[in-house]
């Protein structure tokens, strides 16, 4: 996995604005009066938009600068707008005194000007956004809840917005969908819509009609995209109509960008979000003027909508194609709950029970991706460094393909546990998660799983389950899932043992004959081309066979053995169990290993 994107969606005019020149009354305050007592609604709104307009003035006035020379350095072109993704160290600075003074002023006159026209929907919005932005969502929502009047469906938008903010998702979903239905179809599925954030631009919801229906697309592409279902509500789709409503709210009214609004700030809102920081750009050598005003997007942003193959068959994506970090994404987003995230170390191993299965997941929360330790030096402190007084969510999620309820396991074991779960024969998505709220951290890893049902009387080998050996072998497949190693690192020379069950046996006795082999899989060049050479051996680092007799009546066995890796160095590895029954043919299940310094 790539480091954590820190993505800045860095947006600035292409062409200069020249700040200088605007004016601001004393150009070092913002004077803003009280609405007097005897005026008409059309003489507040008028007070209202003029001050909205003078503190946006007064804000790209007092930015903090930067060196800007944005010539051929956009990553993408969206309109009159300049995107660059992933600056480096930026990250958010506290706002300067005199905008911090200035918003307060704003939001005291946007107050007065509510009281006096209460039904006025403009002056609602503006007072949500602006309480928002300094992260006063509690009373966004009593000013949200307040509102009334206005466009139809309108006030439950706002109301999504501030529910949102205040991290009310089921509520704020509630409230969406109040608005939806009461907005024109066509809006309300522009609005819907996931194909402007996905990276195939949702080509993938125009050619699979014949998976499933367009509608049932759409619903599960949001599905998919629920960065952790360990948080009640989807809180993706929430943020998606939320940026739809600032984008309404911001359309008729002044910005930092000191540009009118159009459909480039529009789409690049609704890709990354609103903005956390904002810098205007120096005059350079030979300038006269600043060039423009740059606003950075959280820098912890991620892509959590679902990868194009995983929409139409959510039970044949693998672990890599749900990479949260992808060097220039096409949408982001950071969870005001959880605003770092990385992959979680995630063993999952299948084992059947006929018309079931029982999942097992092992799991390690990982530290951020910036963390510079050795990766031997984290495994060696499984804790992950997340203090034992702090609560650590986690669950195991088992999303059907074929549509119905999420089966879960939740547990608050700590950043380093095992959860099982007991599902019916299919295909599903497996979601392995943990999360702490306190430390504003979270992680988790997605792929898919099938398992089809198995005639109880055709033998069957579930899959091979890492164990830390160091207690010991387990006797049972409940000892062992306490002893799951979390992840397929290790370190060199660490007790290792693995875990089986044979099912299907009848009720004769049978020869079982077993092979276990770990190969190297990161051989170096001069290794591969002298192996095929025989000039030097290729064959695997570890083999061990055996054989043993089973069945007599047990359908089901369970089996364990301690594996000695001593020999092995750094580097990815191929472990292979293989089982032999007389007149079958052979059975193989692997796990890749990576043994790390």
């Amino acid at each position: 996995m790539q480091s954590p994107l820190a993505l800045v969606a860095s947006l600035s005019l292409l062409t200069a604005v020249p700040l200088a020149s605007t004016s601001v009354a004393g150009q070092d305050a913002l004077h803003l009066t009280a609405v007097p007592e005897a005026v008409d609604s059309a003489e507040v709104r008028d007070r209202a938009r003029g001050a909205q307009t003078r503190f946006e003035r007064y804000r790209r006035l007092h930015l903090p600068s930067t060196w800007g020379s944005w010539g051929g350095q956009c990553d993408e072109v969206i309109g009159r707008m300049c995107m660059r993704h992933g600056e480096g160290d930026w990250e958010p600075v506290p706002e300067s005194p005199e905008i911090r003074a200035a918003r307060e002023q704003l939001l005291g006159e946007l107050r007065i000007a509510g009281e006096r026209i209460p039904g006025d929907t403009w002056i609602t919005g503006q007072r949500i956004f602006y309480l928002g932005e300094v992260g006063r969502w509690t009373e966004a929502v009593h000013v949200a809840d307040a509102c009334h009047g206005g466009q139809r469906g309108w006030c439950d938008a706002l109301r999504g917005l501030a529910y949102h903010g205040a991290q009310r998702f089921v509520d704020a979903e509630r409230a969406f969908d109040a608005a939806l239905a009461a907005m024109s179809p066509e809006l309300a599925g522009r609005w819907r819509d996931p194909s402007p954030l996905l990276e195939d631009r949702g080509n993938v919801l125009r050619d699979a009609h014949d998976t499933l229906p367009p509608d049932r697309l759409v619903e599960r592409a949001w599905q998919l995209a629920d960065p952790f279902f360990l948080k009640s509500g989807n809180d993706r789709l929430t943020e998606h109509y939320a940026r739809h409503t600032v984008s309404r709210i911001r359309s008729d009214s002044r910005s930092a960008y000191g540009m009118s609004w159009g459909p480039d700030l529009e789409e690049l809102l609704v890709r990354y979000g609103w903005e956390v920081g904002w810098e205007r750009t120096r005059a350079g050598p030979g300038e006269s003027r600043s060039t423009g005003v740059v606003g950075h997007h959280h820098p912890e942003s991620l892509t959590y909508m679902p990868p194009a193959a995983a929409i139409a068959r959510p039970a044949a994506s693998d672990e890599e194609a749900w990479e949260l970090s992808p060097d220039r994404p096409r949408s982001a987003y950071a969870p005001l709950y959880a605003p770092v995230a990385t992959r979680a170390a995630v063993q999952i191993a299948r084992f059947w029970r006929g018309d079931s299965v029982l999942v097992v997941a092992a799991y390690r929360m990982t530290p951020p991706e910036d963390d510079d330790r050795p990766a031997g030096a984290l495994l060696r402190r499984l804790d992950s460094d997340v203090p034992p007084d702090q609560a650590v969510e986690a669950g195991l999620f088992l999303l059907p393909e074929t549509g119905g309820a999420i089966h879960a396991a939740t547990s608050t074991a700590g950043p380093v546990g095992r959860l099982s779960l007991q599902v019916p024969a299919g295909s599903y998505l497996a979601s392995v998660e943990s999360l702490t709220s306190k430390l504003g951290r979270a992680s988790r890893t997605r792929l898919g799983l099938v398992a089809d049902t198995l005639p109880p009387d055709v033998p069957a080998l579930s899959d091979a389950l890492l164990l830390d050996a160091g207690p010991g072998m387990p006797e049972t497949l409940a000892a062992a899932i306490d002893q799951a190693w979390p992840g397929n690192a290790i370190l060199p020379g660490q007790p290792l043992g693995v875990a089986w069950e044979v099912t299907g046996l009848g009720p004769e006795a049978v020869s079982m004959a077993y092979r276990l082999t770990v190969v190297k899989r990161d051989r170096g060049l001069a290794e591969k081309v002298g192996s095929l050479l025989g000039l030097f051996g290729g064959g695997p680092e570890v083999q061990v066979s055996w054989s043993e007799q089973g069945g007599g009546g047990a359908r089901r066995e369970f089996r364990a053995t301690d594996v000695d890796l001593t020999a092995l160095g750094p580097g990815r590895y191929r472990l292979t169990l293989e089982l032999e029954l007389p007149g079958r043919s052979t059975m193989a299940v692997h796990r890749t290993l990576r043994v790390v310094e």
